[in-house]
């Protein structure tokens, strides 16, 4: 019997390495992944679609808070998982206060 199900995961960040990694891990696992580039479009990008999972590069993205608030604020994402990155101390301190 096949598996239907669809995980889909969204990644937010400008790093082309964090970018090809990841979209490589998500296909030898089946999930199907999105990332988006640019912040500004998160809130509709996160309106018009459900995922399962929410990778956010606390490292480059300048303005994480709106794009977590965004992600509870969805009725789609609400219960997604959310991952940060954060290889800087202070952004890993960051990360873990912006907990939504």
């Amino acid at each position: 019997m096949e598996n239907t199900a669809e995980i889909r995961a969204f990644l937010v960040t400008p790093d082309p390495w964090l970018i090809r990694n990841f979209i490589s891990a998500c296909g030898e696992l089946g999930i199907e992944a999105h990332r988006s580039l640019r912040t500004d479009g998160i809130p509709e990008e996160l309106g018009r679609a459900k995922y399962e999972a929410v990778l956010v590069d606390f490292d480059t993205v300048p303005e994480t808070l709106p794009i977590l608030v965004g992600v509870r604020d969805t009725p789609a994402n609400r219960n997604a998982l959310v991952f940060a990155v954060a290889t800087d101390i202070a952004h890993r301190h960051q990360a873990l206060q912006q907990d939504c």
